[in-house]
């Protein structure tokens, strides 16, 4: 009995103190059952930096030749991006505007924008193909603030809500 009090009173504990984790390393054994019950090991390692995780991981299998099951080796790699913040709030919003076919077009906008708003940094600039798009940068890259702006501005031209982190 002292021992099921143990083991739950540490299941307890490591539950309660768990936090997350920033590098990893788990090992594993297990079976493949066909075409033979055959013995699996392998490692997983796995480790994150700021906004990039890695992950890679190796199993072998061994060799049956009574039984004409061969030996199988296996491994995968992961590249994981991830947000610095939660993406349900916080972070840094702003809106993006585009593309115009003439750059009057954009700059007139950007004029009508900076007097309207006058705390926000509206950067104009030409896209890869060639087509100009304005940015709209409100105070504090607020998503809420963001949002408005987006709700209330008029054109032609597509409007999206942008994330920058």
């Amino acid at each position: 009995m002292t021992r099921v009090r143990t083991l739950a009173l540490a299941v307890v504990l490591s539950v309660m103190t768990a936090a997350p984790a920033r590098a990893d390393i788990t090992a594993f054994l297990g079976a493949t059952m066909t075409p033979a019950n055959r013995h699996v090991s392998g490692l997983a390692v796995g480790f994150g930096l700021v906004i990039v995780g890695f992950e890679f991981e190796y199993a072998s299998t061994t060799d049956d030749p009574q039984q004409g099951a061969p030996s199988l080796k296996t491994g995968m790699g992961n590249i994981l991006l991830q947000s610095p913040v939660p993406i349900d709030r916080g972070g840094r919003w702003c809106v993006q505007i585009g593309a115009f076919k003439k750059a009057d077009d954009a700059t007139a906008l950007k004029g009508k924008l900076s007097q309207r708003y006058h705390a926000a940094k509206i950067l104009q600039f030409t896209s890869p193909i060639g087509e100009d798009w304005l940015r709209v940068r409100v105070t504090d890259d607020d998503k809420q603030r963001a949002q408005a702006l987006m709700q209330e501005t008029h054109t032609d031209a597509g409007i999206f809500l942008v994330r920058l982190d």
